[in-house]
């Protein structure tokens, strides 16, 4: 895969180009300040009631740090607990929106970095997640960070406490990252890495020790959360090869294409396929693949879960347009762009007897910002009635379709 030339890479916007970014990020904030919703989204009222209670933990693995960082905001803003979440989740997809236009402008032409950045902001499952008061924003934020402190900044220091505040808020995507830092600290000479690793333990102690004593022992994190994802797991290698398992794969891909819209074919040749002969998609490829092989495989509870890799595949996808012509790139950012404004704009829930119909408002029509207002959020088992049936693993609740 052959490069940009470094004459049109550079970490500089120009007066033009900083204009549109400053556009871009606006147009990313008001959308998300449009569909702010009350809480309701999987452990949304759970993580605002820790947050008002002060207990500022729910089920393993507890997420201490993130109703932490909620009852910090709501003390010394005065705000609700519940706004106080949205508050730092809106701020975390902000923040992740700068960190990823940064790293597109090191690694791409200032217009290709300009338009990647525009499909993030109005990437639906990016802006899905920032209005529900939830832990998957903050992966729109962590992600980039940690490419540009490890590839861009070359400190291995910054990318391992950045790297152990992440565990602190999703510990499932910190795992999955595991194997990516300790790749890049590859990188490093012995001493480096040895800082490195005093960093990350410093930080992960920093939410670690609350946790264990919350409850119980010093290993208490991981032994209740393996427990806890045994007792729900229905992927294949949990032994399990029924329409359960299949639907993991439906999650996953739901979850994907709501995060990078048209582009998804083109990320995923580019990680798949051309990362075996560039060092960035490479490094890409080995961020995505432990969660995605987990989602796919073992267990995955919404398409949400995705969204601690959404932000590098969009830069994979980029990376590889590229290196095409402008007649292509531009007409499909465009297009990508629009569709995905168009879907969160006005996607609702439909009606029908197809078998199709419960599928499309699980998976599909529930992350739209109709979806957020009206607080719409139903699993498939409760669409298709089967609740009371032998195997079906899950929540069920009371939501239908109007």
């Amino acid at each position: 895969m052959s490069k940009v030339p470094s004459s049109e890479r550079s970490s500089r916007w120009s007066s033009h180009g900083l204009g549109f970014l400053s556009l871009i990020l606006l147009l990313g904030l008001g959308l998300r300040i449009i569909s702010v919703s009350s809480p309701y989204f999987v452990d949304g009222p759970a993580h605002v009631h820790a947050i008002e209670t002060g207990t500022l933990f729910i089920q393993p693995p507890g997420y201490f740090l993130f109703n932490w960082c909620g009852l910090f905001i709501s003390r010394i803003t005065d705000l609700s607990a519940a706004r106080a979440v949205i508050v730092m989740n809106i701020s975390f997809s902000e923040v992740g929106l700068v960190c990823f236009a940064l790293l597109s402008r090191r690694r791409l032409r200032e217009l290709d970095a300009l338009f990647i950045t525009a499909c993030f902001a109005v990437s639906p499952m990016l802006w899905f997640i920032a209005d529900i008061h939830s832990t998957y924003a903050a992966m729109s934020f962590f992600a980039p960070l940690l490419f540009l402190s490890f590839e861009e900044w070359n400190s291995i220091e910054l990318g391992t406490v950045f790297w152990a505040l992440m565990m602190g808020f999703r510990p499932s995507d910190g795992v999955f990252a595991l194997p990516w830092v300790v790749w890049q600290s590859l990188r490093y000479p012995w001493f480096s890495r040895l800082r490195g690793m005093i960093c990350a333990l410093l930080g992960v102690s920093l939410w670690w020790i609350p946790t264990a004593r919350h409850f119980g022992s010093l290993l208490a994190p991981i032994i209740s959360s393996r427990t806890q994802v045994r007792g729900l797991a229905h992927g294949v290698l949990a032994g399990q090869h029924s329409a359960h398992a299949l639907l993991d794969q439906v999650r996953v891909l739901t979850g994907m294409l709501l995060g990078w819209g048209l582009l998804l074919p083109f990320a995923c040749w580019a990680i798949s396929v051309c990362s075996w002969r560039s060092r960035p998609l490479f490094s890409i490829l080995l961020w995505t693949l432990p969660g995605l092989g987990f989602f796919c495989l073992y267990y995955v509870a919404d398409p949400v879960y995705v969204a601690y890799f959404l932000g590098p595949g969009l830069l994979a996808a980029a990376l590889w347009l590229s290196m095409k012509g402008i007649r292509l790139r531009i007409p499909l950012y465009l297009v990508s762009t629009t569709v995905c404004l168009v879907y969160m704009l006005t996607a609702q829930p439909v009606s029908g007897t197809s078998k199709v119909v419960p599928v499309l408002n699980a998976y599909l029509f529930k992350f739209s910002c109709w979806s957020l207002q009206h607080r719409y959020a139903p699993r498939l088992a409760t669409l298709v009635g089967a609740c009371g049936q032998t195997g079906v693993q899950g929540l069920c609740d009371v939501s239908t379709p109007p």
